[in-house]
């Protein structure tokens, strides 16, 4: 009787089977993890980039450019202030049509209003005296294919030091 040593081929065939559905079962996991781990990175840079704009404007005068409600209005709107393209090495805003878009816009309202006895606002146009800016940052991405919106909005409210002074 002789001794056999090794695998048959048929042996082979089926350890491969099984391990191709293994493979094929779990594959799926994995790539939903590494989406929803893009998905998070791509919302923590909209989180980031609303508080950075936040905390700029909230130490901006009162009475600066960005901050300013035009006359006659009680709500001034800003457009996207981050760049169309961006340097994929550096990070530097570039005018580079090789480059890919970046794919975040940023914008913001600033609002004007009174605070009355009771402690609700009141809407003020411009040119009239008010107690504070309402500021709110937007930041959305246009990312797709990933899981879940990532849209950022946050608000603060700016005391005006001088109500008559500060009218614009």
């Amino acid at each position: 009787m002789s001794r056999r040593d090794g695998f048959t081929l048929v042996e082979c065939l089926v350890a491969i089977v099984l391990f191709a559905v293994i493979i094929l079962a779990i594959a799926p996991l994995f790539w939903t993890g590494v989406r929803a781990d893009a998905a998070g990175l791509d919302y923590s840079t909209v989180a980031r980039l609303s508080r950075d704009k936040l905390e700029h404007l909230m130490n901006e005068p009162i009475t600066a450019a960005e901050l300013l409600v035009p006359a006659g209005q009680t709500t001034a709107s800003f457009g996207n202030d981050l760049p169309a393209r961006v340097d994929p090495v550096t990070g530097a805003p570039s005018t580079n049509a090789r480059y890919p878009l970046y794919p975040y816009t940023r914008t913001w309202t600033v609002e004007l209003f009174h605070i009355n006895a009771d402690n609700s606002m009141t809407a003020v146009v411009s040119g009239a005296p008010y107690q504070v800016k309402r500021v709110t940052v937007s930041v959305a991405s246009a990312r797709t294919g990933l899981p879940g919106l990532r849209r950022v909005a946050v608000t603060a409210l700016l005391n005006n030091p001088d109500p008559e002074a500060n009218r614009l």
